[in-house]
């Protein structure tokens, strides 16, 4: 593929991202809205206001904002490791609140479970994609959400409901990141 062949795929690439943004109602961020509360239980599903456009448009497909989910004194408390106020992350595919301390980090993803905003979400097919794709061996956690799994390096994933999570981190040596995370993934997949 050719220098022009690439920047041509850029460019639809940039223009179904426009699309998409103006197709859910995301455009710059209203001045006149609250300023966010990071890690404050109580917004709408979806809201995340105050939140970059990117991040709200992918929270808008999905069932819970990763920021309602837990708060940083929760991810003290049960991960073991001192932590701030969570900061956003996104990808094209998923959001998470990520907290970060001196001494490690814990991340919760939401992945999107609806095709379009306000359509009934389908947790099927992302959940079948987590199955089959994250690293060997899984292990199933049982009495976490619907379904759960530990999967190689530490990645735990949940099923609840309708929304599917992962919770991901990174701990001092000697810490036990199964159960910290295992831990995490209880107290978010309660509010999920």
């Amino acid at each position: 593929m050719g220098l022009l062949d690439k920047l041509s795929d850029l460019a639809r690439s940039a223009g179904k991202v426009k699309d998409a943004l103006e197709a859910t109602g995301v455009g710059a961020p209203d001045a006149s809205a609250a300023p966010a509360e990071p890690g404050r239980s109580g917004s709408p599903p979806g809201d995340a206001g105050g939140r970059s456009p990117g991040y709200r448009a992918i929270a808008s497909r999905c069932v819970s904002d990763p920021f309602d989910l837990v708060t940083a004194a929760e991810v003290t408390e049960v991960a073991g490791i001192d932590v701030g106020p969570p900061a956003e992350w996104h990808s094209d595919d998923a959001v998470g609140a990520e907290f970060r301390g001196p001494d490690g980090w814990v991340r919760i993803d939401a992945y999107p479970t609806r095709p379009r905003p306000g359509d009934d979400p389908d947790a099927g097919t992302t959940w079948q994609f987590l199955s089959t794709e994250t690293a060997e061996p899984r292990r199933p956690i049982d009495g976490l959400g619907d379904e759960a799994f530990l999967a190689a390096g530490d990645l735990v994933c949940v099923l609840v409901r309708d929304q599917v999570l992962t919770v991901s981190g990174g701990f001092p040596d000697g810490t036990d990141a199964a159960a910290a995370l295992t831990a995490v993934a209880r107290s978010a997949s309660s509010r999920a």
